[in-house]
């Protein structure tokens, strides 16, 4: 689960980076997901919390989610909620795809209503 954290920043900044994003943002997720893959990777290391990581994991993903959308609402951003559906079914357990799941919808819900217009807009 580490190197799947580590690699989505990496990947995330990368991507994020070609697009031309703001660097407040680039500093923004960095810093965040860097606090984040530092956290998992001293859990892991030191083989605390290892059966809530996959809790945490379900959980942090959808706060680094709506940092992103409330700093830069489009619908690469919103990917974040089907991204976190995708992580959640690594292990392979109801209890974490059905947390991940509720945490989708309720996350779809609020940004269909507060950035509806740029996030879902019909053209």
């Amino acid at each position: 689960m580490v190197y799947i954290i580590w690699g989505s920043l990496i990947l995330g900044l990368a991507a994020y980076w070609i697009t031309g994003t703001s660097t407040v943002f680039l500093l923004t997720l960095g810093g965040y997901g860097g606090v984040i893959g530092a956290l998992f990777t001293i859990l892991v290391m030191k083989k605390w919390l290892t059966y809530q990581l996959s809790y945490l994991a379900i959980v942090f993903i959808p706060i680094l989610g709506s940092i992103m959308m409330e700093m830069e609402p489009s619908i690469v951003s919103y990917l974040m909620v089907y991204y976190m559906i995708a992580v959640s079914t690594l292990y392979h357990n109801y209890k974490q795809v059905l947390l991940a799941g509720i945490l989708g919808l309720l996350m779809t819900n609020y940004f269909y209503f507060t950035h509806g217009g740029t996030m879902f807009s019909r053209r």
